[in-house]
């Protein structure tokens, strides 16, 4: 459900700076969470491509964007199991440019039970699997921050390996290289996603098991 003044809001938004690729709001969400959500609750201001790289958290009920900007990009990457809001804001961004935080809630989102927002391994997997697609395919876009990209999409990768480990087995090889980087889990945002699963208690049971 969106607020009574959001589309006319946000339009007038776009319209009066044309340089942005979209903008963005809040959204509250319900059932189980209770609470507000955006990226711009955390930074107060907007994006760039490079901000939605590293942390996008932009509910896609609680933005508008540009109809022919979206026909030349393709929507969603419809390969992508999950996670295709995020990878599309960036795309967007990377294209069209910079993005604009608007400062009020304009979307009331209910969280299913069967989404896999509730399945914190699924959610890191696939968040791991679109910063890496995209330092992939936009490589020279990010090349001015190429050291914090690369080492961005290893911490992911060695978060989502951390909280797999703590729910079912791994491959020996996949262990051994969570063992030589664990210097390297709970880096960033991922620490406010999963704090149950990050601190440093688990860590430290974690490094013992490899042992």
């Amino acid at each position: 459900m969106i607020s009574s003044e959001k589309l006319e809001r946000q339009y007038r938004i776009l319209i009066d700076n044309p340089e942005a690729s979209f903008v963005y709001s809040d959204a509250y969400r319900s059932n189980p969470y209770f609470d507000v959500v955006g990226r711009g609750i955390r930074t107060g201001k907007g994006s760039s491509y490079f901000d939605l790289f590293f942390d996008c958290a932009t509910t896609i009920h609680a933005a508008m964007c540009r109809r022919l900007q979206v026909v030349k990009i393709g929507m969603f990457d419809e390969k992508m199991l999950y996670n295709e809001d995020d990878d599309f804001w960036f795309r967007l961004s990377v294209n069209f440019g910079d993005a604009i935080y608007d400062d009020y809630i304009s979307a009331y989102r209910r969280i299913h039970i069967s989404r896999h927002s509730y399945d914190d391994l699924k959610v890191i997997y696939f968040m791991w699997k679109t910063v890496e697609k995209n330092s992939i395919e936009f490589k020279d876009a990010l090349s001015s921050q190429w050291p914090r990209v690369t080492a961005w999409v290893k911490s992911i990768r060695l978060n989502y390996l951390f909280v797999k480990n703590s729910k079912e087995t791994m491959l020996n090889h996949d262990k051994k290289y969570l063992k030589n980087n664990i210097q390297y889990v709970g880096n960033g945002v991922l620490e406010r996603y999963f704090n149950a699963s990050m601190n440093i208690t688990l860590l430290a049971h974690q490094v013992y098991l490899f042992i």
